[in-house]
């Protein structure tokens, strides 16, 4: 698991420095800080941050505008323009590439929570759940589900998924050291993981296939690390049928 990453571009040390405090303030990893165009650009692709803060007015041959542009054209990562401009002219030309938010400077910390909680958003529907210490909700894009954890987004990523269990509504997850529970039912949350990968064994569980580390045909049970899943009767076979064996 990593915490959900932020990349600054502001050519204003001072304003660059608040900002950074704000990220962290808020539970979020502060990636990196570049102050132009070009710079940006490179750390882009070499640290793929989750999320870009960027100010429209900025050193380099770029504007952040145009520089969105670009980075657009490679992948499409979450961008919120923070700027003094005012005009509609401005605007209009920053609507164009999408950003998730447009912050007029100043602005405080709420603004800027909320806008970033907005560009999660673009990664993958969500759902809400309450738990004894964490409130979190999912966001299934690709690879990885984005957890928020109080005012916290965490990247989970799916390979790190041991098992899930389901009651009702509700299923946990299960990783090495930690769970989360997710107010959606088994078979829903089955369709947003690779078949090839996870596989019911249970009315009320399944499993991550590349975590099985041992399977106990007579008990019905398999190891993944420090837990043990119980296998149906109705499920045995086709577990048995998956995993490689000589």
């Amino acid at each position: 698991m990593a915490d959900f990453k932020i990349m600054i571009v502001e050519d204003e040390a001072i304003f660059a420095d608040r900002l950074e405090l704000l990220i962290e303030d808020l539970g979020y990893e502060h990636l990196i800080s570049v102050d132009n165009s070009m710079a940006a650009l490179a750390q882009m692709f070499i640290k793929s941050p989750d999320l870009i803060l960027m100010d429209i007015n900025i050193a380099g041959e770029l504007d952040g505008i145009q520089l969105a542009e670009k980075i657009n054209e490679k992948q499409l990562t979450p961008i919120i323009f923070i700027t003094s401009f005012r005009d509609k002219a401005t605007f209009d030309r920053a609507l164009k590439t999408g950003p998730v938010a447009f912050l007029l400077k100043p602005f405080d910390e709420l603004q800027l929570q909320r806008s970033i909680e907005l560009a999660v958003q673009q990664l993958g529907s969500s759902k809400q759940a309450t738990e004894s210490e964490e409130w979190i909700e999912d966001f299934v894009a690709g690879n990885f589900l984005f957890i928020k954890v109080r005012n916290k987004l965490v990247k989970v990523y799916v390979p790190d998924i041991y098992y899930g269990e389901a009651d009702g509504q509700y299923s946990t997850l299960h990783t090495k050291d930690r769970k989360f529970v997710i107010r959606i039912g088994l078979g829903e949350l089955l369709n947003h993981f690779p078949a090839a990968q996870f596989l019911q064994t249970h009315r009320s569980y399944f499993v991550n296939l590349n975590r099985v580390e041992e399977v106990d045909l007579q008990e019905s049970i398999l190891s993944i690390g420090k837990y043990q899943v119980p296998i149906s009767r109705r499920f045995k076979e086709h577990l048995v049928k998956r995993l490689p064996s000589l």
